[in-house]
Parts: structure tokens; C-alpha cells; sequence
């Protein structure tokens, strides 16, 4: 059977300086799935995602959506593109001084929707995403680590994009909080019917929101399946990383 693929790294490489990041790293994404990209730090997984976005440019390879070759697209093509895209990041990298609706209907905004018209955008957003209407008022330094996380959730998807990118979404929470995130990106993704990759560390969230798992080592893609492949795989560098063991193929540096 055919793949229905969203999203395609062909061969990627990016270097900073003398420090080689990305070395050939490929992937086929499947619409309509959440792709989990599991590594160590400093892998390339955030890297990866930035050049994803055109906030890095790669040195060479290709980067198709749909089909088309995005990696070297500037200006207004570029903006267009991004308009297939919303992201969660690390931090949730909420704007200090806007209140909690003026973050997520930001792009709106930014693209000259009244802002009435924004305000309830967002409130409809932030009830998506579990929060009340009343928070919109409120400024992101009132409210907690995991509403901070909803509150930058409802703003990935005010635009209702194609594909969400999710940096460390659970990184800073606790676990039940971090389970709460778990079953919204879950039920956003069968709402939307969007194309989800998510980079993680948390192997409860990888593998409670994975269709499929793929393993970033030393710059490239080696190892591919589904969750339950990753779970039962004989892979040792990838059963190091799932069980947590200092002990394996995986060099720990300091």
C-alpha cells in the first residue's frame, strides 16, 4: 500500500562552525499521524525541527511538504508556508507583556483580524484546550507551568494548521499534568486531522502519543517503526534510551 507522506527529509545535513549536527538524517512523516523523534541531547532534534520551520537553513538535502521542495523558499512563498504549521514550544515562549488571548490569536492579529473578532477566536481556542474563558484576560506570569503549556497549545492551533510541531511538550510538569498534555495533543490531533511531530524525552508521553517512533543518533535516523515496535525492539542502542540504562552502545558524555 501506497504512504500518504506529508512531510519528507531527504538526506538533511546542517553544521555550526566545525560542529557537525545533522549528518544525512531522513525521514518519511504520514499525514494525518504523530511522529515522535526520540534522541539524546544534543542529537539535533531541536535543530531539527528549526530547519523544519525555516528558522535554520540546512546545508544540503531536501525538505519536501506535500511533495514540494520548501528549503529554499523566501519571502512571501515562505510565510505562506507557514501558515501549514503551529508549535508548541519547550517553554510554551509566551509574550510577558500581552495578556493570555492576545498571545494565542497572535498570528491573527498579526494578519489584521479585528481584534474583537481575535478574542473570540482565542476564547474558543483556550476552551479546546481545557482552559476558561475568563483566563484569557490573565497575563502569562498567573498562571501555572501546565496552563501556560495549554494556553501555548491553544495558540499552535488558533490557525488551524496542518502540522503541529511539539518541542519537549511535558519537559518542566509534573507527571499528572504532563498526562493532561498527553490527551489534549491525543484528542487535537483526531479533532483536526493534523500531521503531529512531537520531540521528547518522556517515554510515558512518546509512547502513549505515537503512531510512529523514530530514533536520532550521532545526526541521522537509525531506527524506524511504530510504538509497539519500539517497546519490543532488540535495537540496543534504542532499548538504552527507552529503559533509561547508563550502561550501553551510547556513549555518555559529560
Amino acid at each position: 500500500m501506497k504512504r500518504d507522506v506529508k512531510i519528507e527529509l531527504r538526506d538533511i545535513y546542517k553544521s555550526f562552525g566545525s560542529k557537525a549536527i545533522l549528518q544525512g538524517a531522513s525521514l518519511k512523516i504520514d499525514r494525518g499521524t504523530t511522529q515522535v523523534i526520540l534522541g539524546g541531547s544534543g542529537t539535533g532534534k531541536s535543530v531539527l525541527l528549526k530547519c523544519l520551520l525555516g528558522l535554520e537553513d540546512i546545508d544540503s538535502g531536501q525538505i519536501l511538504v506535500d511533495g514540494v521542495e520548501i528549503s529554499r523558499l523566501k519571502g512571501t512563498e515562505r510565510m505562506e508556508l507557514m501558515r501549514k504549521f503551529g508549535m508548541l514550544f519547550q517553554g510554551a515562549a509566551l509574550f510577558d507583556s500581552m495578556t493570555i488571548w492576545e498571545n494565542v490569536a497572535f498570528v491573527p492579529l498579526q494578519q489584521g483580524m479585528k481584534r474583537e473578532q481575535a478574542k473570540d477566536l482565542a476564547i474558543d481556542k483556550l476552551r479546546m484546550v481545557g482552559l476558561k474563558p475568563e483566563v484569557a484576560m490573565q497575563m502569562p506570569a498567573s498562571l501555572s507551568g501546565g496552563m501556560r503549556k495549554r494556553a501555548g497549545l491553544a495558540r499552535a492551533i488558533c490557525h488551524e494548521p496542518e502540522i503541529i510541531l511539539y518541542d519537549e511538550p511535558t519537559t518542566g510538569l509534573d507527571p499528572i499534568t504532563a498526562d493532561v498534555i498527553n490527551d489534549l495533543i491525543i484528542k487535537l490531533q483526531d479533532q483536526l486531522k493534523c500531521t503531529s511531530v512531537m520531540i521528547t524525552h518522556d517515554m510515558p508521553s512518546a509512547f502513549k502519543c505515537a503512531d510512529n517512533m523514530a530514533f536520532l543518533y550521532k545526526g541521522k535516523f537509525v531506527a524506524e517503526g511504530t510504538a509497539k515496535d519500539f517497546k519490543t525492539t532488540d535495537n540496543p542502542m534504542v532499548r538504552q534510551f527507552v529503559e533509561g540504562r547508563a550502561n550501553g552502545p551510547i556513549e555518555v558524555t559529560q
